[in-house]
């Protein structure tokens, strides 16, 4: 009897030994994985299980089960998961055509600040262009219906037309958003004939998304040229938008040949988070 009892606590020692030596193999590795990328949640998870031999008892061990860990987290904790559906969602270029003409219809569906919304780097400067010059829906596409073939393109490259070398050029124009206005700058770009200078502009814009709102237009007439805006570098403030809205903005300049090619196009959003100074 006693030789069975002493048999039964060398059992009960001998497991207990093997316990304490073995106790990390039953332990989970529980780290909560987190963080914007795979590799600052490994990162995070190697400082985080240092002294915890749960997750392996070396240094390659562990990282091993902290890459493992990361790569199949769900979570909302895991922001890059959020970005990586987002990228699956958008394998083309989903930009619907739009605008007055196709270069303004090719520069909105290119715009850095918001093309993540049709499909982002798909959105390339040829893929924009063949998605314009597609397009078929005369409300939306307004070009459509115009002169644009290529004849007319050779036409004006071999015949010199006088009354358009009288217009005013096309201006360049950038735009800074504040809160609730926009300031428009552009240097004068004018025709080196004094007898044909700039007597007015025409400015254009509208909400981006929401463009059944309608085009906005502010007329610079010659009085107020004469008073602020005759210098070459020009400021103009529009102060009547609302924050939180994209708003797509040009200009064009008038003299009394009629009116230039209109400027680029630009985008920007106000917001009540910006502070200007004029």
């Amino acid at each position: 009897m006693k030789s069975i009892i002493s048999l039964i606590l060398i059992i009960v020692i001998l497991f207990l030994v093997y316990y304490n030596v073995k106790k990390e193999q039953f332990e989970t590795c529980n780290y909560i994985p987190k963080g914007t990328t795979q590799l600052a949640c490994r990162n995070d998870c190697m400082e985080s299980v240092e002294t915890n031999n749960a997750c392996g008892s070396t240094s390659d061990e562990k990282s091993v089960n902290c890459a493992s860990i990361c790569q199949n987290c769900d979570s909302q904790q895991c922001l890059w998961v959020k970005n990586d559906i987002k990228k699956n969602i958008n394998t083309k270029c989903n930009f619907s055509p739009w605008g007055p003409d196709l270069q303004a219809c090719q520069d909105r569906c290119i715009n850095l600040d918001d093309r993540e919304l049709w499909g982002g780097d798909k959105c390339t400067a040829e893929t924009c262009r063949q998605i314009c010059e597609n397009c078929n829906d005369r409300d939306y596409c307004e070009w459509l219906g115009k002169d644009t073939s290529l004849d007319f393109l050779k036409k004006k490259d071999n015949v010199v037309d006088s009354d358009n070398q009288k217009k005013p050029k096309k201006q360049t124009i950038r735009a800074i958003p504040g809160n609730g206005k926009i300031i428009i700058q552009w240097v004068t770009d004018e025709l080196e004939d004094k007898n044909k200078k700039i007597m007015s502009y025409i400015i254009q814009y509208y909400k981006t998304f929401t463009l059944i709102d309608g085009i906005f237009t502010k007329n610079i007439l010659e009085d107020e040229l004469d008073n602020n805006l005759r210098n070459k570098n020009n400021t103009y403030l529009i102060d009547d938008v609302e924050n939180g809205k994209n708003y797509t903005i040009s200009i064009t300049a008038i003299n009394e040949f009629g009116s230039g090619e209109q400027s680029n196009i630009v985008s920007v959003t106000p917001s009540a988070d910006i502070k200007l100074n004029m």
